[in-house]
């Protein structure tokens, strides 16, 4: 099926931005710059797991994290960013603008960034060298990430190190 039909048709999608949708999908190696471009059963099936049934686990469940939050793959990515992707993620593409829980939840995520020193000296950047330390040892829970796809979750924010409230 072509990318188009997939972001057209799967419910879990359609509260989401495109570019975020895009974004999360291209974690699974599809080229989301053609909407033309076939989404490929293995594909599908990963993106079903991941989106809808939550299935993934372990190592897959994080390097697709990995990918959605550093795209490029330059281990670092501006703090801007990274917390306007998680906002916009946590938000959904029902309100236009930020609501409290979407953007306090981005706040306190750039918080915990900093305080497990995933953030760049200038407090500029994240450093995805550390940031993928620290999910790979456990230190961040991968979860963290992923509640965001799913419905009626309360948002937590927490590392072992710390607890966000």
């Amino acid at each position: 099926m072509s990318l188009n039909i997939f972001l057209r048709f799967t419910p879990s999608l359609a509260d989401k931005f495109e570019e975020v949708n895009k974004r999360l999908i291209s974690a699974f190696g599809i080229d989301t710059s053609n909407d033309n471009v076939r989404v490929e059963w293995d594909q599908y099936l990963s993106l079903k797991c991941f989106l809808e049934l939550f299935t993934l686990r372990g190592e897959e469940l994080q390097n697709v994290w990995l990918k959605a939050l550093d795209p490029r793959g330059l281990a670092i990515v501006p703090k801007k960013e990274f917390q306007n992707f998680l906002e916009q993620l946590a938000r959904g593409a029902m309100s236009e603008s930020p609501t409290a829980v979407s953007e306090v939840f981005s706040q306190e995520m750039m918080r915990l960034m900093q305080l497990e020193d995933c953030m760049t000296e200038n407090g500029q950047n994240i450093d995805m060298h550390n940031l993928r330390k620290k999910i790979k040892d456990g230190v961040i829970d991968v979860e963290i990430f992923n509640q965001l796809l799913k419905q009626d979750c309360l948002f937590k924010v927490e590392s072992v190190n710390h607890k966000i409230d």
